[in-house]
């Protein structure tokens, strides 16, 4: 118990425990410590950015991120993908254009050949069908321009040669022996040394024997093909000739 003075001047007992609640400096606390702890614990567990709600939050966020991020990588490689595809199109329709180009060139020049082939199914009896052309090789001797004559008598000329494979493939018939050729001399005014096949075009290949022509006598005109080489020689003499049914006449 403790005395207590009143406003009236009289003393009063009062209780050891009336003022246990009053602090040091001699103001009363409105709450024990132990309810004040509580109350902030059971506030804090309601509010609504605790922990666990901001964690779900940021959660939340980083997989509508990483989403996003999928989505415009997907978005990334479908277009490139699909410009990829279409330029594997583009390639396709270009390679089917050469090739349909192709099949046209192919069957353009097969078609040449059987038109070829149709217009000289067969050589006549005498003659040799060597590649698409006919030739005749004879057995009597001539002058030069005789040769030519007797190449047209039968629808022919005297053998005009238009590459060294052409020629290659008449030596295998001709072993060696001479026979004239539709090579002629073209005399101008300006020079005497020009060629002519008896068709009136120019040679494009010609095979002379070295130091040839040297129209010896200056009357060397005419031209025999002997072995692998060609002569000028005097048209007076006689030989054997070769008369070709072009492929296009």
């Amino acid at each position: 118990m403790s005395i207590y003075a009143n406003k009236d001047g009289h003393e009063d007992l009062v209780p050891e425990n009336h003022y246990a609640d009053v602090d040091t400096f001699g103001t009363l606390d409105s709450r024990p410590e132990k309810e004040t702890k509580d109350v902030e614990n059971s506030t804090y567990k309601y509010l609504p950015c605790g922990n666990k709600y901001l964690s779900v939050v940021i959660l939340t966020g980083l997989l509508v991120l990483l989403g996003t991020v999928l989505l415009i990588i997907l978005c990334a490689l479908h277009s490139a993908n699909s410009q990829k595809i279409e330029q594997l199109k583009q390639k396709n329709i270009e390679t089917n254009l050469k090739f349909s180009q192709f099949e046209e060139t192919v069957e353009a020049k097969l078609q040449e050949i059987f038109v070829k082939l149709k217009k000289h199914p067969t050589c006549s009896s005498g003659w040799k069908q060597i590649g698409l052309s006919c030739y005749y090789f004879s057995l009597e001797s001539v002058t030069g321009l005789e040769a030519v004559d007797k190449c047209q008598s039968i629808q022919s000329q005297l053998l005009v040669l238009r590459d060294k494979a052409e020629m290659d493939l008449l030596l295998q018939e001709t072993r060696g022996k001479s026979f004239w050729i539709g090579l002629r001399r073209f005399k101008s005014m300006w020079n005497n040394d020009m060629w002519q096949w008896v068709d009136g075009t120019t040679p494009t290949f010609t095979n002379w024997r070295t130091g040839e022509p040297n129209n010896a006598g200056g009357i060397e005109d005419c031209v025999e093909m002997k072995s692998e080489s060609w002569n000028d020689v005097n048209c007076a003499e006689t030989k054997n000739y070769i008369c070709k049914i072009n492929e296009q006449s």
